[in-house]
């Protein structure tokens, strides 16, 4: 793999705030490939920079569109056509390079990523991080990305997604052949230094008692990762709970109402932690935590985020760091655990204090099978060697000879 050429494309996507992809990224430069990421590390300048920014060419997407109705006539053109002024650099910077491998991420990446392929004559990787499903698209603009989306995927020569039941959920969803090998990959960070017990970050930096258990929620914090219901439980935490709320983006430059609802409550076992964070840093927080919450609504209307499963960052992290973890009404990590005890499933989030106790008892049970989950589930190195594998069969004879599970097989956790 030394010195062959592999482009990555990702549309506004901030790639140090996903575990999984920096763990790629950094495996892909420690075997000597040269990187093009045509993406955005730092989405309006509202993270910090990635510690491998120096280590990875970094360039603009060559195109951004907003799906809404104002859209639909520029998706409705040829793709070249698509593409704003302001990003017409990077195309052609694009169009004057030859890569080995191209690697697309979700729809847009991937729409861009067949268009260089094809230039390159070269494979083609659909990585899928979030899936769009047909049945809850409600614009035209929506309709028509799908459309192309689903066209470009049938000309993969592989596909990565987190786990079986997210396979079976897009290759339903696109139509893909049995066929196309798939690896499932969990967006979850490699395993290596984890930061010891006597980590004090979070303690250190918002002068919260050790007698305190700290519990960390952190990520997106929107509708969708249960903040409404969050906020309106909070009031309800015991006095030896203290909740610190890390947000995905810096909550000083992107104004989220949740964030502020919290400040107006002012709360004294409520910890706001507004500052973006790179992926070291990050890490360290995750470790000094007690236990860390995983929130999705199942009311959520996307079947992308009811059945996120494997596709959840924080929760790798967590897991990564032997921290046990809270999730509320959900099915997959209710099962989970019944394999791992590594968490608590709450019905109500107004049950927090009581699951951080329940969790206290036998904490060091918890934090052990959270461990295990990940040395035996999540761990990015489980899986590097079969795409490492992957990747250079398709760049040295075209095809895949290993045979990979079939997407359309249910695996059970």
């Amino acid at each position: 793999m030394r010195n062959r050429k592999i482009a990555i494309f990702a549309a506004d996507f901030g790639m140090n705030t996903n575990p999984n992809l920096m763990a790629l990224f950094a495996a892909l430069q420690q075997e000597g490939a040269v990187l093009d990421f045509y993406g955005s590390a730092n989405p309006g300048g509202q993270s910090p920079d990635t510690v491998l920014k120096d280590k990875i060419n970094i360039y603009r997407f060559p195109y951004y569109l907003h799906l809404d109705d104002s859209s639909v006539k520029a998706l409705g053109r040829s793709l070249k056509q698509s593409i704003s002024f302001e990003h017409r650099s990077a195309w052609q910077r694009m169009r004057a390079q030859s890569y080995d491998l191209v690697i697309g991420i979700d729809d847009l990446g991937l729409l861009a990523a067949q268009v260089i392929a094809q230039k390159s004559q070269c494979k083609l990787v659909f990585l899928s991080y979030e899936i769009l499903f047909s049945d809850e698209i409600t614009s035209q603009a929506e309709r028509r990305l799908k459309r192309k989306a689903i066209a470009a995927s049938a000309t993969s020569a592989l596909v990565i997604v987190q786990d079986p039941i997210r396979a079976r959920n897009l290759v339903k969803e696109n139509k893909l052949s049995p066929d196309i090998p798939t690896i499932h990959l969990p967006v979850s960070p490699a395993g290596g230094k984890v930061y010891d017990s006597e980590n004090q970050y979070l303690r250190e930096k918002f002068n919260i008692s050790a007698e305190k258990k700290v519990v960390l929620h952190s990520g997106s914090f929107a509708e969708w990762t249960a903040a409404p219901e969050l906020v309106s439980a909070l009031p309800a935490l015991q006095e030896d709970v203290v909740v610190v709320v890390h947000t995905r983006w810096n909550a000083k430059v992107r104004s989220n109402p949740f964030i502020e609802r919290i400040q107006q409550m002012n709360l004294p076992n409520v910890v706001l932690s507004l500052d973006a964070l790179n992926e070291c840093e990050y890490e360290e927080m995750v470790a000094s935590a007690d236990v860390g919450l995983v929130l999705y609504r199942q009311s959520e209307i996307s079947e992308n985020i009811r059945e996120i499963g494997f596709a959840s960052g924080k929760f790798a992290s967590y897991s990564r760091a032997s921290l046990p973890v809270i999730t509320w009404n959900h099915e997959f990590y209710r099962n989970l655990f019944t394999t791992y005890q590594c968490g608590v499933d709450v019905e109500n989030l107004s049950d927090i204090s009581s699951a951080v106790r329940e969790i206290s008892y036998q904490y060091g049970q918890y934090s052990s099978e959270s461990a295990r989950l990940f040395s035996e589930k999540l761990d990015f190195n489980l899986q590097w060697p079969s795409i490492k594998a992957a990747f250079n069969q398709l760049m040295d004879k075209g095809s895949i000879e290993t045979a990979y599970p079939s997407s359309r097989q249910y695996i059970p956790v």
